[in-house]
C-alpha cells in the first residue's frame, strides 16, 4: 500500500510541477514580440495571424479617384460586369447589424448570381471592432475617410445608416434606400440590375 501511495504522490507531484511551469510560462509570455514557443504563445500567435489574414481577405484599399465626389464610382468600377450590392454601415449602428443578420439568407443567392457584396463603413466606426467584425460579414469592405464620407452623404443625400445601393452590370445606380426594406425587395432590385 505504501508503494502505491508513494507512486500516486510522485505522479501528482510531477503533474503539478509541469502544470506550475506551464502557468508560470503563460504568466510571463504576454509580450507581442515574445520569442517563446510554449503552447500558449504558439496558439495566441496562430490565432492573431489567422485573424489578420481573415481581415486582409475581405478588406480593400479605397481605389484612387479623380474627384472626391467619385469615391463610390471608383469602388463600383472594381466590379465590372457584375451587379453590385452596397451596404453603408457603421460598427456602432444597431439597425445596421440587425439588417446584416436579416440579409444572411440572401448571401448564397448573391454568390450564385455573381452579385458583388460591398460594405462601406463610415469613418466613425471603431477600428478594432471593425477588424473583428468584417471576417464574419464577408464580402468586400472599405472604410471612408471623414472627407469621403461627407462627399458621399452630400452626393447621394443619405439621411442615416444603414443605407443601401444597387448598381447594375453597367455600373449604373438603379436603387437606393436608407433603412433595410427586406430580403424580397432587395432580391427584386438585384434581379433587375443583373
Amino acid at each position: 500500500m505504501k508503494k502505491f501511495l508513494f507512486s500516486v504522490i510522485c505522479t501528482l507531484f510531477t503533474v503539478s510541477a509541469a502544470f506550475a511551469q506551464q502557468v508560470n510560462a503563460n504568466t510571463f509570455c504576454e509580450s507581442e514580440n515574445c520569442e517563446c514557443t510554449c503552447a500558449c504563445c504558439t496558439k495566441a500567435k496562430e490565432a492573431a495571424t489567422a485573424a489578420a489574414a481573415a481581415v486582409a481577405n475581405v478588406t480593400r484599399a479605397t481605389p484612387s479617384y479623380d474627384n472626391i465626389d467619385n469615391v463610390v464610382d471608383a469602388i463600383i468600377a472594381q466590379y465590372p460586369g457584375q451587379a453590385v450590392f452596397v451596404d453603408f454601415w457603421a460598427t456602432w449602428c444597431g439597425p445596421c447589424l440587425m439588417a446584416m443578420k436579416t440579409i444572411e439568407p440572401l448571401k448564397p443567392w448573391m454568390a450564385e448570381n455573381n452579385v458583388a457584396r460591398v460594405y462601406i463603413s463610415l469613418s466613425s466606426s471603431n477600428p478594432a471592432q471593425w477588424k473583428e467584425m468584417v471576417p464574419g460579414i464577408g464580402g468586400n469592405h472599405y472604410v471612408l475617410t471623414k472627407e469621403e464620407e461627407s462627399a458621399v452623404v452630400k452626393r447621394y443625400q443619405f439621411n442615416g445608416v444603414p443605407s443601401y445601393q444597387v448598381y447594375n452590370t453597367k455600373g449604373e445606380l438603379t436603387f437606393q434606400s436608407t433603412g433595410y426594406r427586406g430580403n424580397e425587395v432587395m432580391k427584386a432590385e438585384l434581379e433587375k440590375a443583373m
